[in-house]
């Protein structure tokens, strides 16, 4: 049996234990509580640390900021009274904080012009320079920058027009580059998607959806990574950081130009090639550039409005031509992007880079001559023609003429004291090429620009005078005679495409580009046709443009195409009806094919018909033969074989 004296000993040992224990326990408290308060302490120094030391490196705090990483929060954890109003400082508290810490830069919002302006921006740079300098940190700099990408899917019908600021629908890409030269791997950030309900609900009290780049909680993990922030001046990004400057502007600027490339990718190949074979025809010594419409109304992002045309509403070409309306070559406009543009090339804007681009297949220094309206004419652009071997004329508005102090204006010439047809010239020399601005007073006053004729000799031309109700004479420049002349090779071309082109209504894009692309081909072949016979004199006389289509449609519909085999046997009522309805349609004359048909070789076999005279020319035979493909009669016997003479010369 255990003693009184061993029981007490062991009931004061538990005692003991649990005295032991509540003192752990109490003493874990203190140090939680003391551990809390140390956090706190470090929470508000943290703070003020933040208030005072970003506005030194380059990011001046607002109002707002100051008074949001205020010691409100401070007091609300620590159980204190809070002395501010709706628990919020005011405008009393803020003048007195920055009385304690006048090293604290407030900035006031602005708009973003005055915000941007040089003094502030120079101001910036130098505290910049100031701060870099006390920490020695010039051969460690690193910038971190995002940038938003689109992906989509290939064949997408809107995969153009997703890039146009779907910010939910981007990925965002990170990088961080160094001074030295070296790139983080990049960190990508998925498109937009809302968050879980489970997940808002567990985020950290202090998280603020990443409203700013740049918060308590970044400075505190970058002081514990050891990690100096420096914040670009506000609103002026897009210019002073490097990665969007060096980087990312020429990456975005690649991505647009193969957009812009490719909007034309399912007509492309036809594009190419048309321009190829049209390309491969010898220029002629004038050439006209203006552009063109492919008339539609359809719904299509390429679709231009041109109020001054007849067809206003389609599809707009740039094409150079040649006086007599021949194409060799076109671009069809997807917009005013600097894309295709060669490195030796210069920036002419979006529409001298268009001449640029159309004149690549102009041979230099070969006597070329090149018109084009005031759309297009600038001092610029026939300075480089000229360096480059290529003479140009056109109109030209007349703000576009540097220092044009010397030509009359509008109102000047516009004066009743001012006689119809008078002109003026000015020749200047622009990096050594000699240009020659003429203005001249028609119903209105024209200006052109000229690298290769001026003003004189002067020639008379006839103009209906209203207040005298006839016809008078006035005098015309040369620079004047020479573009009307010259001028109105695309405007020929549009009357040809004009008067019998292909009417067929599609609600696809690329059937309305593709038949009027092959419009302005039959045209140019047209063309060299009639070039063709007057080269070689022949004395065939040339087929007009109907004509010519006819012709050409009914070769391609019958070029190498076998003939229809008879069927054995006695006919059928619906062929004999067809026979006898051919039968009431036939003329008293024989249709001559195509030579592209009667020369293919093709099912060329004779039959036996009724008699009839041979076809042939200069044959007064009579023949009981005749061709089933071609349907002309032709001899075939001892004395005459029309028939072998018919198909092969």
């Amino acid at each position: 049996m255990p003693s009184i004296l061993h029981k007490i000993l062991c009931h004061g040992a538990e005692v003991v234990a649990e005295v032991i224990l509540f003192i752990r326990q109490l003493s874990e408290e203190a140090a939680e509580a003391r551990n809390k308060h140390i956090r706190m302490y470090r929470l508000n120094y943290a703070r003020k640390i933040f208030r005072i030391r970003i506005p030194n490196k380059g990011f001046p705090r607002r109002k707002e900021d100051i008074i949001q990483y205020s010691d409100s929060d401070f007091l609300k954890k620590n159980n204190r009274p809070n002395p501010f109003k709706n628990d919020v400082p005011g405008e009393k508290w803020l003048k007195l904080f920055l009385k304690r810490h006048p090293e604290v830069a407030v900035r006031t919002p602005e708009s973003v012009t005055a915000a941007s302006s040089e003094n502030d921006i120079r101001a910036w740079f130098h505290g910049i320079q100031t701060y870099l300098e006390d920490n020695a940190m010039f051969d460690i700099l690193s910038d971190p920058s995002r940038t938003g990408v689109v992906l989509a899917l290939k064949g997408d019908r809107n995969v153009y027009e997703i890039d146009r600021g779907q910010a939910k629908s981007s990925i965002t890409v990170m990088f961080t580059f160094y001074a030295n030269g070296d790139l983080t791997p990049p960190m990508i950030i998925l498109s937009y998607k809302r968050l879980p309900g489970d997940i808002a609900t567990k985020v950290p009290e202090e998280w603020d959806g990443h409203k700013t780049h740049l918060t308590l909680q970044v400075s505190e993990l970058c002081t514990n990574l050891k990690i100096i922030l420096i914040a670009l001046y506000p609103n002026c990004t897009r210019i002073l950081q490097p990665a969007d400057v060096a980087a990312f502007f020429p990456l975005k600027c690649a991505w647009k130009q193969s957009v812009q490339h490719n909007r034309l990718q399912k007509i492309r190949p036809i594009i190419n090639d048309l321009n190829n074979r049209f390309a491969a025809v010898p220029l002629e010594q004038r050439l006209s550039l203006d552009e063109q419409m492919c008339a539609t109304k359809i719904g299509h992002y390429m679709k231009q409005y041109l109020p001054n045309k007849p067809h206003k509403w389609g599809f707009k070409l740039f094409l150079i031509c040649s006086v007599y309306g021949f194409a060799h070559k076109f671009e069809i406009y997807t917009g005013g992007d600097k894309h295709h543009r060669i490195n030796d090339e210069p920036d002419l804007g979006p529409t001298g880079n268009t001449v640029v681009r159309l004149t690549r297949i102009v041979p230099r220094r070969a006597n070329h001559i090149i018109y084009f309206d005031n759309y297009y004419t600038s001092v610029p652009l026939v300075t480089y023609l000229a360096k480059e071997g290529i003479y140009c004329l056109g109109t030209i508005q007349s703000n576009r003429i540097p220092n044009n102090n010397k030509l009359p204006d509008k109102k000047t010439l516009m004066k009743r004291t001012v006689p119809r047809g008078h002109h003026e010239e000015q020749v200047a020399n622009v990096d050594g090429i000699d240009i020659s601005a003429v203005v001249w007073k028609d119903n209105k006053p024209v200006t052109l620009l000229s690298t290769y004729t001026g003003a004189m000799p002067v020639t008379t031309i006839s103009r209906y005078d209203k207040a005298t109700k006839q016809r008078v004479s006035i005098n015309c420049p040369n620079v004047i005679k020479y573009y009307n002349t010259h001028m109105g090779g695309i405007d020929l071309l549009d009357s040809f495409v004009g008067r019998y082109h292909i009417t067929r209504k599609s609600r696809k894009w690329t059937n309305r580009l593709f038949f009027h692309l092959l419009d302005v081909t039959i045209i140019n072949s047209w063309l060299l046709y009639k070039k063709t016979l007057k080269q070689t004199r022949s004395d065939t006389r040339p087929l007009n443009l109907c004509k010519y289509r006819l012709e050409l449609a009914n070769s391609l519909c019958n070029l190498g195409v076998q003939g229809n085999s008879t069927k054995r046997g006695c006919p059928s009522s619906s062929s004999l009806e067809a026979e006898l309805q051919l039968k009431k349609k036939r003329g008293p004359a024989q249709t001559m094919p195509p030579k592209d048909v009667r020369q293919d070789k093709t099912d060329h076999w004779q039959k036996w018909g009724d008699r009839d005279r041979c076809k042939y020319p200069n044959c007064k035979g009579y023949t009981f033969t005749y061709c089933e493909k071609c349907r002309v009669s032709l001899c075939y016997n001892r004395d005459n074989n029309c028939f072998y003479k018919f198909h092969t010369e």
